[in-house]
C-alpha cells in the first residue's frame, strides 16, 4: 500500500516551526536560498508529520544516501519514502516497497527540438511529434515524469534515465534497472488549485490501494484523485 501526500510549501513550512528538534541529518541548509530552505525543511517537515500519523514515530529517522543520491531511513528499513518538489508543491509518496514521484509543472523550453532530440527516444519523438507545439510541452513534462518517476525508484539517477523507453500509445514503459510494476500519471492541477503540472508514481500493481491526501490545517485530507489517470505498466 502506498500513501501519496500533497502540501504548499509555505503550508510545509509551517510545521517546520512546530518542530523545533527537527533534524536535517543529510545535508546542509546555510548556503540556500529562502525559497530553498523553505522547500527543503517543508519537506522534511512534512515528512514527520507523515511518520507521526502513519507510524507513530515521534523523530525523523536518521536519513542516509544510495550511490546516486537516493534517500532512505538508515535505522527503519521496511519504511520507504520517495519526495519531489515544484513550484510552490511538495509530495511526498510512503509505503512498504521502494517508491517513486516526480511533480512537474509544464513550462517552454530553452532549443525545445534539442532537447527532445537529446532525452527522448526516436519513438518518443515520433509520439510526441504528433501534437501541437503547446501540446508538446504539456505531453513531454508528463513523459519526463515518467522518466524521472523510474529514475527514483531504481536509484540510479540520471546514470538510469537511457535505459528508460516509453511506449505511450501502448501504455507501457520499458526499463532494465526497475522491477515490473504500474505507472501512474495524472494533471495535478486537477486536484489542488495549481498552474499546469502533471504527477507521476509508481506503485506494484493496479489493484493495489492508492491514497491521496492534502495537508490543510495542519491534518491530512483525502482528496478525490483526478478522473482522468494514464496508467502504464513497467517492463
Amino acid at each position: 500500500m502506498t500513501d501519496i501526500f500533497v502540501a504548499s510549501i509555505e503550508d510545509a513550512y509551517l510545521l517546520s516551526e512546530k518542530q523545533p528538534e527537527l533534524k536535517l541529518s543529510d545535508f546542509s541548509i546555510e548556503h540556500l536560498s529562502e525559497k530553498r530552505k523553505k522547500s527543503l525543511l517543508g519537506g522534511r517537515a512534512l515528512l514527520q508529520h507523515i511518520l507521526s500519523c502513519r507510524y507513530n514515530l515521534k523523530q525523523l529517522p536518521v536519513i542516509e544516501k544510495l550511490e546516486h543520491g537516493k534517500p532512505y531511513f538508515f535505522d527503519h528499513k521496511g519504511i520507504f519514502f520517495n519526495i519531489s518538489h515544484s513550484t510552490d508543491w511538495i509530495v511526498i509518496a510512503v509505503g512498504g516497497y521502494h517508491q517513486g514521484i516526480d511533480l512537474e509543472f509544464v513550462k517552454k523550453r530553452h532549443d525545445f527540438e534539442g532537447l527532445k532530440a537529446r532525452v527522448l527516444s526516436p519513438l518518443e519523438r515520433a509520439w510526441l511529434d504528433k501534437f501541437s507545439l503547446e501540446d508538446q510541452m504539456s505531453e513531454f513534462t508528463r513523459l519526463w515524469t515518467i522518466k524521472e518517476c523510474l529514475i527514483k525508484v531504481s536509484g540510479l539517477g540520471l546514470v538510469g534515465i537511457s535505459d528508460i523507453r516509453a511506449d505511450l500509445e501502448n501504455h507501457r514503459v520499458e526499463s532494465r534497472s526497475n522491477d515490473p510494476g504500474v505507472l501512474a500519471s495524472l494533471r495535478f492541477d486537477e486536484i489542488v488549485d495549481a498552474g499546469l503540472s502533471w504527477l507521476t508514481y509508481y506503485f506494484q500493481n493496479k489493484s493495489e490501494k492508492i491514497s491521496l491526501y492534502q495537508l490543510s490545517d495542519f491534518d491530512f485530507k483525502e482528496v478525490t484523485p483526478a478522473a482522468n489517470i494514464h496508467y502504464l505498466s513497467v517492463n
